[in-house]
């Protein structure tokens, strides 16, 4: 269900043509989705997209591919708003939108849905794995599993918040093996490493989490290193001394599960840095879900 009009992308440009094959043209107006007449999008837009040779970012084409299909598996479900919503994100990614440097198509906001869909913060712990998969270059390093990751957390959201427990099911476990693949695909450098986000003030290792650190320990069973570096991590939103607790509790458990999973305790060195190194640089007081994490890395030497 939509929670009003809300914007996909910052600005509003023009948009970019598509390649078509026996389709209407698209209309030229704005690339925030939100802001395209309904009137094209219905008799233009849509049926030109569907119709369209595949062309640009691998990218963009899995995502316009991907969001057409969810929409109409919601729409098969009579949610008529969220059927239009991943329409015009089907639209604006044909568009070239993922073309335009800081202008994507992006997972929907937390914001987005209702207050509490994500009551267990494993949806905040996803995107923000996702977009930290953004930050290494996924989009063009692991085109098509990035864009499957994103379209299923979308697909999750939206299950999440109409209470539809079997979408959710499959949704995540779809977004957690497309994101296995773009991490394998990431996984290019001599120094190994992984990241397990959490929730807001919260210290507790979710499933997807723990999937990650399975991979941690099987690359230190693997012998590619003789120790892994635990460093925990807060975002800005409580105090200096809390955020500096915060990270450690949030270390150390990770730490603790490391063990039952195989790996020896002098083998780990931890430490925690409370909100002092963020990944996104933010103002005192911002909840950001990258902020909130445990890196690992496992040295080569």
């Amino acid at each position: 269900m939509l929670n009003g009009a809300r914007l996909l992308v910052a600005t509003s440009l023009g948009l970019v043509a598509v390649g078509c094959t026996q389709a209407p043209a698209p209309h030229f107006g704005t690339l925030n989705p939100a802001g395209i007449d309904d009137y094209y999008l219905k008799q233009y837009d849509i049926e030109a997209v569907r119709r369209m040779v595949p062309q640009g970012p691998a990218f963009n084409d899995q995502l316009r591919v991907g969001y057409l299909e969810l929409a109409d598996t919601i729409g098969g479900r009579g949610d008529g708003g969220d059927e239009d919503h991943f329409l015009r994100k089907a639209v604006a990614s044909a568009k070239g939108l993922a073309q335009v440097p800081d202008q994507v198509v992006m997972p929907d906001g937390l914001e987005y849905r209702a207050a509490g869909t994500d009551a267990d913060g494993a949806l905040a712990t996803g995107r923000a794995r996702l977009l930290d998969a953004f930050g290494r270059n996924a989009r063009k390093l692991a085109p098509l599993d990035a864009a499957s990751a994103q379209v299923a957390w979308d697909c999750w959201f939206e299950g999440a918040e109409a209470g539809r427990l079997d979408q959710v099911a499959e949704c995540r476990k779809r977004f957690e093996d497309a994101m296995d693949r773009v991490d394998a695909a990431l996984d290019g450098d001599e120094e190994q490493a992984f990241i397990v986000f959490f929730a807001w003030d919260d210290a507790t290792i979710t499933p997807v989490g723990q999937t990650v650190l399975e991979e941690v320990a099987a690359a230190y069973r693997s012998g590619q290193s003789p120790r892994i570096v635990l460093a925990g991590h807060a975002d800005r939103s409580g105090t200096e001394a809390y955020n500096l607790q915060l990270s450690e509790r949030r270390a150390k458990n990770a730490a603790a599960l490391l063990t039952t999973m195989g790996v020896p305790a002098e083998a780990m060195d931890v430490t925690w840095y409370g909100e002092t190194r963020p990944r996104v640089p933010t103002e005192d007081g911002v909840r950001e879900p990258q902020n909130r994490r445990v890196e690992f890395t496992l040295p080569a030497d």
